[in-house]
């Protein structure tokens, strides 16, 4: 079987446990020949109780097979 990351429902857990971020699977697109999840991820320092991070998008590309990441994208300010 092919190698296995953490699941995607585990990615969104990571990211939404602490209410600083909001993260979603809203779609699929094709990566590097791979249909991946397409998982934007946002910051909520409205909702976060300690200082604001730097982050404030990323967008993440999981496999759908392997649920391996293919892509991250992150911007700050």
């Amino acid at each position: 079987p092919p190698p296995r990351s953490i699941s995607v429902a585990q990615h969104l857990e990571g990211w939404n446990d602490n209410n600083c971020f909001k993260a979603e699977v809203t779609g699929t697109e094709s990566i590097a020949g791979r249909k991946a999840h397409v998982i934007p991820v946002v910051a909520t320092p409205e909702n976060c109780l300690v200082e604001p991070k730097p982050l404030r998008l990323a967008t993440i590309l999981i496999d759908i097979e392997t649920e391996l990441p293919l892509k991250m994208v992150y911007t700050s300010d």
